[in-house]
């Protein structure tokens, strides 16, 4: 009875031990992945500020052409579609056209929507050089959005919640009694589901 306790007590040590190491191989693996990912981002951030125009063009209004489809740049074959800064996080992020998981291991994307819909929903890995801090923000942290001709949006975070990977409607909709304006999501820690920011457009000057 006694050895039998003993051999139960060995078994679970050694899973134990085995899960430890699978999730210290994942820590390992998220600090190396999001290095390479941080060192992109800024090698891309300067090609990409060399295109955008210091001045942008002052007679277009998104609010009278909000069908017309973001601009894009390419750079080291991908095509962008602007810059997303968070200065509470102190990261600065090019924010590619489209999206899938290979392009998500190179930069925040697109998921879907646009600045002049105010619909505009950015998907990043929770790499700590890309949305991993995003839970660090606040109701009214300030979120910035700069697209490829210049043009600067403001926003503010109003809340944030944990949806499950299959709300994809929930994800892309605005609610009725509660709208955003930009949405900027990544997986929690353990992937299983997804941590969700909501942000309203504020004014230039606010």
């Amino acid at each position: 009875m006694y050895k039998m306790k003993a051999k139960k007590g060995t078994v679970f040590i050694l899973i134990g031990l085995l899960l430890i190491g699978v999730a210290l191989s994942l820590v390992v693996y998220n600090l190396w992945y999001s290095a390479k990912a941080e060192k992109v981002a800024k090698e891309t951030i300067v090609k990409i500020e060399k295109i955008i125009p210091d001045e942008p063009d002052k007679n277009f209004s998104p609010e009278l052409h909000p069908d017309r489809e973001m601009p894009t740049t390419e750079v080291d074959g991908y095509d962008y579609i602007g810059v997303l800064e968070i200065p509470e996080l102190s990261i600065k992020l090019p924010v590619m056209a489209g999206w899938n998981y290979s392009l998500l291991n190179i930069s925040p994307c697109c998921y879907s929507g646009s600045v002049y819909k105010n619909d505009l929903v950015i998907a990043a890995h929770n790499f700590y050089s890309h949305f991993g801090g995003l839970g660090q923000l606040s109701v009214g942290s300030k979120v910035v959005f700069t697209d490829i001709e210049g043009n600067v949006y403001n926003y503010s975070v109003v809340w944030s919640e944990i949806l499950q990977p299959n709300q994809t409607e929930q994800m892309v909709q605005e609610k009725e009694d509660d709208q955003w304006d930009l949405t900027l999501f990544t997986c929690t820690i353990t992937g299983a589901t997804r941590f969700t920011v909501r942000c309203a457009r504020i004014n230039d000057d606010t």
